[in-house]
């Protein structure tokens, strides 16, 4: 997202961001797709004003309509994040959603969630964050869906789920890792910031899209890449990233994702 419409989000939501902040996206973008080496005809990029909440759902969903079990599905976003006031009452703890800025009007976490679960469960699925506020721009909770108000009175599910993503923190912490947070899709996740943080973004990119960069670099040149895995490479980001006291935000979600973990990053 290296260009929104700033007057649309001035009248309809009261909100101005830092053009600034995401001077390198275009910068992001390029080094993502060198990591990635993803062949031309696998990729949908979307930028600027082709990048509406409108594009970006249904290109996820046109994705959903072909894939096939056992096929990797890799979302990359950079650009700005936000929160906004919880629209379904389904985040019992923050009173937010966590939102991706697209061109025109935000994109709801809720919103990603219901693609997910409708269309990749079979698949290996990795989300890569670079923004603001993006702890969980996903939904880590089976309590809702398609935005029907939560009905959980007792809140025992959701509790249960918010100490599972805590635990993963904790863990990273450590370079430990335990059990996956139960879901019905498969996800390894990279967030660039807790959910009320801000994320670190200007000319030089994100700090998490160059974090992810050199660590691949050097990888690469040394010939270690091919003995990396995901938890490997999420510690060494966690170190890199926590020199700009910038917290990575690393979560592994779904049935199997303890041992999707365990594999090459970005390969299925």
């Amino acid at each position: 997202m290296n260009k929104i419409n700033v007057q649309r989000y001035a009248t309809q939501y009261g909100r101005s961001y830092n053009n600034a902040a995401v001077a390198g996206v275009q910068k992001d973008l390029g080094d993502i797709q060198a990591i990635l080496r993803l062949p031309p005809g696998d990729v949908k990029v979307l930028k600027g004003e082709d990048a509406t909440h409108e594009d970006i759902l249904a290109a996820m969903e046109r994705i959903g309509g072909i894939v096939k079990p056992g096929d990797m599905f890799i979302f990359y976003y950079s650009g700005h994040g936000d929160t906004i006031p919880d629209i379904n009452h389904d985040e019992r703890n923050s009173k937010y959603d966590q939102v991706l800025v697209a061109y025109d009007q935000f994109v709801v976490d809720d919103e990603i969630d219901v693609i997910m679960r409708k269309y990749f469960t079979k698949t290996i699925n990795c989300f890569m964050m670079d923004c603001c506020h993006s702890g969980t721009t996903y939904k880590f909770n089976s309590l809702f869906l398609d935005f029907k108000p939560v009905k959980d009175k007792e809140n025992k599910n959701f509790q249960s789920f918010a100490k599972s993503v805590n635990k993963q923190q904790q863990e990273l912490a450590n370079c430990t890792f335990g059990k996956p947070i139960p879901e019905s899709y498969s996800l390894i996740y990279f967030g660039a910031t807790a959910d009320e943080d801000l994320a670190i973004g200007n000319e030089a990119g994100g700090l998490l899209t160059r974090s992810l960069l050199y660590i691949f670099n050097v990888a690469l040149s040394t010939g270690q890449w091919e003995q990396y895995n995901y938890r490997k490479l999420a510690c060494e980001v966690r170190d890199l990233m926590a020199g700009d006291r910038q917290a990575l935000q690393y979560h592994e979600i779904g049935t199997g994702t303890d041992q999707l973990a365990l594999r090459k990053p970005f390969n299925n």
